[in-house]
């Protein structure tokens, strides 16, 4: 079973809040790692831009902030 989680990450042109679905893992220091699954997503620009982030697993919102790890791979370290 993969834990699927929802992306909340702020558009770089348009400022427009936008959700992806995206497939996470969390790390024993509680950081949620994320990556993207092809060439053309956006939210990895989006994040690029603008690293404040909000994601959403199990119901739960919280805020983090995204690092790059390498290339469109992230960790979201909680705020």
């Amino acid at each position: 079973m993969s834990n699927i989680g929802s992306l909340h990450v702020q558009g770089r042109r348009t400022g427009v809040m936008r959700i992806v679905q995206l497939r996470y893992a969390i790390t024993p220091d509680g950081s949620v790692l994320i990556s993207a699954g092809g060439l053309t997503e956006q939210w990895p620009l989006n994040l690029r831009a603008n690293p404040a982030c909000r994601f959403e697993m199990v119901g739960e919102v919280r805020h983090y902030h995204a690092i790059e790890q390498s290339v469109r791979r992230f960790r979201l370290d909680p705020v």
